[in-house]
This record gives C-alpha cells, structure tokens and sequence, in this order.
C-alpha cells in the first residue's frame, strides 16, 4: 500500500488501494464493494436527524414498492381468474353448439349442462 502512488487508478484494485492509502472512494466507480462502502460511509457521516430522516424516506419508500406490488400481484390474481371464467364461458357455448350440431335438442343439453 505504501508503494501505490496513483492518484486516478484505471482498475477496480487500484481504487481499492486509493481507498487503503488515502481513505478517498471516488462517487462514479463501478466497483460494487466500494459503491457499497461509500454508502455506508456517507450513512456515517450523518446527524442523528438526518439518519432518521434518511430511514423514514427509506421505509416509505419500501412501503409504497410494497403496496405497488402488492396491487399488482392481487391483479393478475383477478385477471386470471376473470380469465379461466371467460374461458369456461366460451367452452360451454362451444358444447351447447356440437351438441345441437350432432342433433341433441335442449331440453335435454339443458339437463346434460345442469348435471
């Protein structure tokens, strides 16, 4: 570490050692570790206020994906079983007509369906 001396490292190990040697992370890098320590290193550096500002954005923000979610799973809930309805429905009028087609008259495809 004493011996790197890079001040704009082009690698993900080089901004680890600019990281090691002069406790800077550089807000645009793309290493994922270092992203993640510069988050938890600026959650550090906040008041008390801030912080808890900060966690009650943060929660409501979880909140309201969650709600969002929530609302989308309990529509494609309702849309298929508006689907399997519809698909019944069609099904039935396609019986109704092979059966007349092949002759049966409808009082007796009125008990067949009923049964």
């Amino acid at each position: 570490v004493a011996q790197f001396d890079e001040e704009n490292p082009k690698t993900p190990l080089g901004e680890w050692m600019r990281y090691f040697k002069w406790g800077y992370i550089d807000p645009k890098t793309k290493v994922p570790a270092l992203r993640k320590a510069l988050r938890r290193l600026n959650l550090m550096k906040m008041s008390t206020e801030e912080r808890k500002e900060y966690e009650y954005a943060l929660y409501n923000k979880h909140y309201e994906e969650d709600i969002v979610n929530t609302a989308r799973n309990e529509g494609l809930f309702i849309g298929e079983q508006q689907g399997v309805a519809k698909g019944k429905a069609v099904e039935r009028e396609a019986m109704i007509l092979r059966m007349k087609k092949s002759g049966i008259d409808a009082k007796m495809i009125e008990k067949i369906l009923s049964d």
